[in-house]
């Protein structure tokens, strides 16, 4: 039985948004079901959440123009992806929160070493880390794990503070 409803409201336009939009909760689910299904739980968290302005955050930490501005576009292109991971995380329960942070952090500072402090590189793999295989080829799954990525570099949870 299909969870789609016969009915037409509008010009059409408004099915696919919300059709899009419960497809996104769904993606975003996943990524945190992976993240807390993880078997490597540690217990040690960041406790410094200063808040940075984007821009200054962005300039903080990718030295190369050409990357800084790739970066600032991803971050305006998948703003309204950024905000639905913002809210569905501050859903979860503290501690699922805290399992979820931790993890990002952890991996963060293992590709951040691998990759000799190469932001760039660090945001790809992590891109890339939080993006199952069988999902890689699905454009929206790889831009809803790249907002969760992006979500944890704007909140200080990743990168370079000033």
């Amino acid at each position: 039985m299909s969870n789609k409803s016969n009915r037409q409201i509008g010009d059409g336009n408004t099915n696919i948004q919300i059709e899009t939009f419960q497809e996104d909760l769904g993606i975003i689910a996943e990524i945190y079901k992976s993240v807390l299904e993880s078997p490597k739980q540690s217990l040690t968290m960041k406790k410094d959440h200063n808040f940075v302005a984007i821009n200054k955050k962005i300039e903080f930490n990718i030295s190369d123009p050409e990357e800084r501005k790739r970066i600032k576009k991803l971050f305006e292109d998948i703003y309204d992806k950024i905000n639905v991971i913002e809210k569905t995380f501050s859903e979860l329960d503290p501690s699922q929160q805290r399992t979820i942070t931790i993890d990002v952090g952890e991996q963060y500072q293992k590709f951040i070493k691998k990759n000799n402090s190469d932001m760039m590189q660090t945001l790809e793999d992590l891109f890339n880390h939080y993006t199952p295989k069988t999902k890689s080829k699905n454009p929206e799954y790889n831009l809803l794990a790249r907002a969760f990525v992006l979500f944890f570099f704007d909140d200080c949870t990743i990168g370079r503070k000033e």
